[in-house]
């Protein structure tokens, strides 16, 4: 994992993973003033092969490395902010495998919100709440999730709400962009 300068001048590197992937940005730890970079280390690819999230400082520097006790190489991480309207972000993992279910992290690498859905997932405000929701899909089906109860006989917000441009532009190595999404 490198950084590099809008000039292209390389800034850091961190050589503590094997392969990383699925790189974002966030404010994940509330005791520090600076963003950091969550990762995923694919440390061992094949059938039964494994991977570990890790987060960096801004400068680069190892905050933590998850020691992943189960098998499954094919998470994806990303930013979550505003789960529960406080602007926090969460560290998104979801297709963890290995019995893991889709789930949102704080700065220490602990689970926040563990989903009883393991499936795809997507999230934006869906109902004009200033909360981030969030949709998991699997074999047809498509549950939302949201860090408080909605009544869905209420009719939809009045106001568009915005999109933001990872929904339209989805890759399977999300990143998007911080914080303006």
């Amino acid at each position: 994992t490198v950084l590099y300068s809008h000039v292209g001048k390389e800034l850091w590197r961190y050589e503590g993973s094997k392969e990383s992937q699925h790189v974002a940005v966030g404010q994940f730890r509330e005791s520090e003033s600076e963003l950091q970079i969550v990762g995923l280390d694919r440390i061992e690819r094949g059938k039964n092969g494994i991977d570990g999230m890790f987060l960096l400082s801004s400068k680069g520097e190892e905050i933590w490395k998850e020691d992943r006790q189960v098998r499954g190489w094919l998470t994806i991480v990303s930013t979550l902010s505003n789960w529960d309207g406080t602007g926090k972000d969460h560290i998104l993992a979801y297709r963890r495998r290995g019995g893991l279910m889709p789930s949102l992290y704080d700065g220490e690498g602990l689970p926040v919100v563990t989903f009883p859905l393991d499936g795809y997932v997507v999230y934006a405000d869906l109902f004009g709440r200033d909360l981030t929701d969030v949709l998991i899909y699997v074999n047809g089906e498509a549950r939302v999730y949201s860090s408080e109860a909605y009544d869905l006989d209420q009719p939809p917000p009045s106001k568009r709400l915005p999109h933001p441009k990872r929904l339209s532009h989805q890759t399977l190595y999300p990143g998007g962009e911080y914080p303006s999404e």
